[in-house]
């Protein structure tokens, strides 16, 4: 009887990858995830890539053509309604949840801050999500430089904590720190409270700063900081508007429900 059952039985699988992160760590022999994504391509009926990065280069390996789909990344938007804001002293607020991977790299806002404070000298960063285990390099990066210049122009320094939302709602400004500019779910997060992000590219946002250039990024933040306090500025307004239209898991279930319905015909 299962194996009857098993015969119509759809398997879908859905990448969070990054490649790049994938690739890297093939590289240095510590295990195969990237090899992995294309063995499920090929075993699973269909496969899904959640940013059209990832799709572009997934589909080079769809050996079934038709298997490998694109559906954007959502977030439940709901859980981002009424959320208690946290009161910050400084502002504008910054604020980086981002932790160190092959293609983010949370450390070049930390050192464009100087730079940002030439511009806007009450502006302040606020960091959350540092893991524990290399605690020593974050010590490192904010206190060995001179006279601690780079731990006071944080206001908040914190470890990982399992809620956000109140952190990320009662922010300026957030911080995206992926160099291929794709929305991370903490971006789409700060987006649906209405906080506007500068990012190193992507079309959820007009704040591009050049990858890696500090002073590129102090511009931008401070350009956006420009825009957001002006006269009758809609900045959070249409930051909201873009996530409730972009980022709303209830609109992309819709394209699973078709996805599941066209492997079950």
């Amino acid at each position: 009887e299962l194996k009857e059952f098993g015969k119509t039985k759809k398997r879908v699988a859905v990448l969070h990858g990054p490649t790049e992160h994938m690739l890297f760590k093939e590289w240095n022999k510590q295990s195969s995830p990237f090899n992995l994504h294309i063995n499920l391509l090929w075993e699973m009926d269909a496969t899904v890539c959640i940013n059209q990065h990832e799709y572009d280069i997934m589909k080079f390996y769809d050996e079934k053509k038709g298997r490998c789909h694109y559906i954007p990344n959502s977030i439940d938007l709901e859980r981002f309604e009424n959320v208690h804001p946290w009161t910050y002293e400084n502002h504008p607020a910054i604020l980086s949840c981002d932790t160190p991977r092959i293609e983010k790299l949370p450390f070049h806002i930390i050192w464009a801050m100087p730079y940002l404070q030439k511009l806007v000298p009450e502006a302040r960063l606020n960091i959350f999500s540092l893991l524990l285990e290399p605690i020593a390099i974050w010590r490192n990066v904010f206190c060995r430089s001179h006279k601690w210049k780079l731990e006071k122009c944080c206001e908040n320094i914190q470890l990982a904590n399992k809620n956000l939302a109140p952190f990320q709602a009662g922010a300026d400004i957030g911080f995206n720190n992926n160099y291929s500019g794709i929305a991370s779910r903490v971006t789409m997060e700060m987006m649906a409270m209405g906080v506007p992000v500068v990012s190193y590219g992507g079309d959820y946002t007009k704040y591009h700063a050049k990858i890696f250039d500090l002073h590129s990024i102090a511009e931008q933040l401070a350009l956006c900081w420009k825009d957001l306090t002006a006269e009758g500025s809609t900045l959070r307004e249409d930051t909201l508007k873009y996530a409730k239209e972009n980022f709303d898991r209830g609109r992309w279930v819709k394209d699973y429900i078709k996805l599941y319905e066209g492997l079950l015909k």
